[in-house]
């Protein structure tokens, strides 16, 4: 039982319905452990994320070690966390257009007009302490990885993805350690590479 970041009453953490209600099965159908919940349920507590507002969340995914469970975060609850920093001074993000006259430019929010193609995103982060902001754009490449979200939505996926990596830099001890779920997309897939690699090598080596 704790009181949650940005919140007033006090949440109870249920062991079931973590469970059955905030933990994402597996692509095989695999659900997460008694170990998992727990480590999951310490996880909410240190940071006072609640798990029931989508503040976190406990994904699932395959793989060569079997079924494995990852705690991600929502750049709303990394915003939240950030704020409370007295030198917080705003964020600005954006999408990485490319024109119909082959011109790359740097657009706010996630618009994008017809005939012109995102190809990455941008954030800027202003601190009253800093002379300079904390500023970086990303590649969609690096990050979309043909699931349905990022085939559907993938200027507003990868602005918060780009929010989330200028937020780490900027307020490193209040977010340094989150990663959203957008961006978990990307780790699962490097994740995935790494399990395939050892039987790749071991079919070169029959060849």
């Amino acid at each position: 039982e704790f009181i949650p970041f940005g919140q007033e009453r006090a949440i109870k953490l249920d062991f079931y319905q973590i469970q059955r209600l905030v933990s994402a099965k597996t692509k095989s159908g695999k659900v997460a452990n008694d170990d998992d919940i727990w480590r999951f349920m310490k996880r909410c507590e240190a940071l006072r994320a609640n798990p029931y507002t989508s503040d976190i969340y406990l994904i699932g995914y395959d793989s060569n070690d079997g079924p494995k469970f990852a705690a991600v975060t929502s750049v709303h609850y990394m915003m939240k966390r950030a704020e409370i920093n007295p030198h917080f001074a705003g964020i600005q993000a954006g999408v990485v257009v490319l024109q119909k006259n082959g011109q790359i430019v740097e657009r706010e929010g996630d618009f994008i007009a017809e005939g012109e193609r995102v190809v990455g995103g941008w954030a800027k982060v202003y601190r009253r302490d800093r002379d300079f902001p904390f500023y970086n754009a990303i590649k969609l490449s690096t990050y979309e990885k043909g699931t349905p979200n990022w085939r559907d939505m993938k200027e507003h996926m990868i602005v918060k993805c780009a929010r989330a990596d200028v937020l780490r830099q900027a307020f490193p001890s209040e977010v340094g350690s989150l990663f959203c779920a957008e961006e978990f997309q990307r780790e699962l897939a490097l994740q995935n590479e790494a399990d395939r690699a050892p039987a790749a090598v071991k079919q070169e080596a029959k060849d």
